[in-house]
């Protein structure tokens, strides 16, 4: 189960993109783009499109509370952007596009190779069964997109004024054999989906037609068409949550169901002959746990792929139906595999075609046995730069370690500046909260040591780093429970790797970064409470939860090294109170109602603190490091900045000299096509 379904019991939730963009006070285009581009926290239900969607006020109100954009301060006339800046930023351009070849040859004879996406504006649901066709919608519109490898443009198969006239949009779609027609699932503002059928080549007389509508249906999505065009599978949802694996006659406008699911969602493919159907469906109430079968389209039985090792998810059918293939976690990482089948049975056992493949996800397989799949554009890692006197960053910043590039984030120096901790996430899982290795990296040699937590730790903009406690043998991680649901906060002994919980979130959101006090005794934190903001101190030898402050959207509590005050966002201000409470004192104030991004830093000499301001909005948003004089100076800029992606979170050396930053690069999917990676029978 996702981690945030528990919480359903607690919270009302936002059912739909309409209900989370009234939410937001916008329309549902804006709430679709902020959540791709700027990391709005929505949640799916257990299917492969990006439908069915549903959110929770309280995470969005934290999203809200941190992304405000705000007018960077005021610069002094005398100052001037060190050249460095524009380095510093390339060099991080150039790691993060570095570490993955566009065409990559396996000894075995496997090729992959990455395919240009960029003139396509949305994610892509399918590809034709040629190989020469994308579909997806156009999130600028919410029309049906088509692209064309071959000519590399993209056009839309619908045109019904989306977003902007009527407020509905196209969620997934998939091409006819012949490539003559494109279904489509459509939203119909926000209250009920229909399928629906459109030429590609649209002219003037060409309508979108709807070949299945009906009130009971919460949810319908395309999976195929059969070989003769005249019926498409569907996964069709009621408004009961039962899911519905069946037929759309074209003609007839008519369901065939084939199958109930419950509340289970089902993967399924067609096989190219249109008699059998390999569906995927979880064991239980566990996910990340299913089994392929194979269907008769005729009402014949129902057959296990592997009646031993029910292990499998996103089942596809080789081009001469010959195979099941489909990915698998049973060694322990994800792998691709096949199982190969006669007659609607299979005929022997699974075949491993590829290991260790990563967050792949499977688009299909074409004519010509070349795989299509998709993996996260999200890359993740951890650099150190050099601070003068002065505050400012002296040369370009390095890399901490080249292990596991592009998964690593949120590092942290230890209370003797002897190590440096950070989270590493090396598996498969694409949700928000991911099972984390922490790494402990040894400065002086460079050495490290991985502790698998066996926790869930959030990955998004205002997730926490590690916090070391003052013995260096432990440190606090923030991770996600469920149940209870929320968030907990656990003592990891570094030696042996336990994880103690010693606290609970009242909400379900992670805290909003949480500091620890220099004696390793207290930790302070904000949550949400009946729609306002509460600052938090928790005792941990006494167990004892202290009410410090309310207010609206305070975020980031950071306690000062003499452990005497903590400081924290709020709004468009920075303020700084005593541990103990009483009245905040505001040292900065940004023009307007908006709020700087990311965590509050103090630095060793108590005179200063640092803080991440970001202007701008997607791929342009620009995230400026910037320190704050605790005697009313004016701000200046560091000189660590980046564009696009989250904000990053500094930590700073106990001598002042140094800070460790992430950066987070690269969004949305990138589309890859696997050669012969399918068993010389199997291949056409």
């Amino acid at each position: 189960m996702n981690i945030h379904e528990s919480s359903a019991n607690t919270q009302t939730r936002l059912e739909s993109w309409k209900e989370i963009g009234a939410y937001l006070q916008r329309d549902a285009t804006t709430a679709r783009r902020w959540e791709k581009e700027e990391g709005l926290p929505v949640h799916r239900h257990t299917h492969k499109s990006r439908s069915s969607v549903y959110a929770y006020p309280s995470e969005i109100d934290a999203w809200r509370a941190r992304r405000k954009v705000a007018p960077e301060p005021p610069v002094p006339v005398v100052w001037r952007w060190p050249a460095f800046a524009a380095t510093m930023l390339l060099c991080l351009i150039m790691v993060g596009n570095g570490v993955r070849p566009v065409s990559a040859q396996q000894h075995t004879g496997q090729i992959a190779r990455q395919i240009p996406t960029s003139a396509f504006k949305g994610d892509v649901d399918s590809v034709s069964q040629d190989g020469r066709y994308f579909t997806g919608t156009d999130w600028d519109t919410g029309d049906v997109a088509i692209h064309d490898l071959k000519t590399g443009k993209s056009r839309h198969a619908t045109h019904d004024g989306g977003f902007a006239v009527n407020g509905a949009d196209s969620d997934y779609s998939v091409l006819s054999p012949d490539n003559r027609l494109v279904a489509y699932s459509w939203d119909v503002r926000g209250s009920q989906y229909e399928l629906r059928v459109v030429p590609v080549d649209v002219g003037q007389k060409d309508r979108p037609q709807t070949v299945y509508s009906n009130a009971e249906t919460d949810y319908i999505e395309p999976e195929a068409w059969t070989p003769d065009g005249r019926r498409v599978l569907v996964v069709r949802v009621l408004k009961d949550q039962t899911n519905q694996l069946g037929f759309v006659s074209i003609q007839e406008k008519s369901f065939q169901v084939l199958k109930s699911f419950g509340w289970s969602w089902p993967e399924a493919c067609l096989s190219p002959d249109g008699r059998f159907i390999a569906v995927a469906v979880p064991v239980g109430t566990d996910t990340s746990k299913r089994i392929v079968s194979i269907l008769a389209t005729d009402g014949g039985p129902e057959t296990p792929l592997e009646p031993k090792a029910p292990d499998g998810y996103t089942p596809v059918w080789s081009p001469d139906g010959s195979r099941v293939v489909f990915l698998s976690d049973r060694t322990g990482t994800r792998s691709l595999w096949s199982v190969p089948v006669a007659g609607g049975r299979p005929s022997g056992p699974a075949e491993l075609l590829k290991a260790n493949v990563g967050p792949m996800a499977l688009l299909g397989i074409t004519r010509n046995s070349v795989l299509y799949y998709t993996l996260p554009n999200d890359r993740r890692n951890t650099y150190i730069a050099d601070l003068d006197a002065n505050l400012k960053v002296t040369h370009p910043p390095a890399l901490v370690s080249e292990r596991f590039l592009n998964s690593n984030d949120r590092g942290a120096w230890s209370r003797d500046g002897k190590f440096l901790a950070y989270y590493s996430f090396r598996g498969t899982e694409t949700d928000w909260a991911r099972s984390a290795t922490l790494v402990v990296h040894t400065v002086a040699t460079g050495e490290e040591r991985d502790i698998d937590l066996h926790l869930k730790v959030a990955i998004h903009s205002f997730a926490a780093p590690p916090r070391w406690f003052p013995d260096g043998r432990s440190v606090l991680v923030v991770a996600a429970r469920q149940q209870p649901s929320g968030y907990g906060y656990y003592r990891v002994d570094l030696a042996a790797g336990k994880a103690e919980l010693l606290h609970t979130t009242k909400s379900g959101i992670p805290g909003f970064e949480p500091d620890l006090s220099p004696d390793g005794k207290t930790i302070f934190y904000a949550q949400e409470d009946s729609g306002t903001t509460q600052l938090m101190r928790f005792d941990i030898e006494s167990r004892k939860e202290t009410l410090l402050r309310t207010a609206d959207h305070l975020v980031s509590p950071a306690v000062s090294p003499d452990g005497t005050q903590v400081a924290y966002l709020q709004g468009g201000s920075i303020a700084v109170m005593p541990v103990s409470g009483g009245e905040p004192r505001v040292i900065y104030r940004a023009p307007g109602a908006t709020t700087p991004q990311s965590t509050v830093v103090w630095m060793p000499d108590q005179r200063n603190l640092l803080f991440v301001q970001s202007s701008g909005f997607g791929e342009r948003n620009r995230h400026v490091l910037w320190r704050v004089p605790l005697d009313g100076s004016a701000p200046e800029p560091v000189g660590v900045q980046q564009t696009g992606g989250y904000p990053f979170v500094p930590s700073v050396h106990p001598d002042g000299r140094q800070i460790a930053f992430e950066s987070h690069e690269g969004a949305g999917t990138e589309v890859w096509a696997l050669e012969n990676f399918l068993p010389k029978a199997a291949q056409r």
